[in-house]
């Protein structure tokens, strides 16, 4: 059977353990958290930029349509 001593002893390395993990997550908590911002940020430019070329294929259909008006206009 251990003595009070051994038993202290665990404890203590047990509590060190615990405030070593504890310090380990909130790190990895704040990186985490960085990371997904910048995840998201990236995504936000990428749907710009997705909407800025919709837009530019949408511009595109009355030039199409004009220009077969004016092929058949021509025939």
């Amino acid at each position: 059977m251990a003595t009070n001593k051994q038993l202290l002893d665990r404890i203590d390395r047990n509590q060190a353990g615990i405030e070593n993990n504890e310090h380990n997550l909130s790190a990895h908590e704040r990186e985490c958290a960085l990371r997904y911002e910048m995840i998201n940020k990236q995504l936000d430019d990428g749907g710009k930029r997705f909407d800025r070329l919709e837009a530019m294929m949408i511009s595109m259909y009355p030039f199409i349509v004009a220009t077969i008006a004016v092929a058949e206009y021509l025939r």
